[in-house]
């Protein structure tokens, strides 16, 4: 679902759906007791892979020690 472009929103109501379905009494308490977290882990790991960075981002930063030449091949390699 999550590479389909789901909002987290939709994600996350998905999840409670499922989780209402279980019956077992231990596995609630495990639910209510580490939900809260793993979404919150969840939400800023989600937050996190939300980053686009381009080629030309990468040059001016990480790359900036290329020469033009240089910058030029990486570029026709990537088309």
């Amino acid at each position: 679902m999550k590479d389909s472009g789901v909002s987290y929103e939709e994600l996350s109501a998905k999840v409670d759906d499922l989780l209402k379905l279980v019956t077992d009494e231990d596995k609630k308490k495990t639910i209510d007791e580490y939900g809260p977290s793993c979404r919150r882990i969840y939400g800023d790991r989600l937050k996190q892979g939300n980053h686009e960075h381009t080629l030309e981002e990468y040059f001016q930063t990480h790359l900036s020690w290329l020469t033009n030449t240089q910058k030029d091949e990486l570029k026709q390699m990537k088309k």
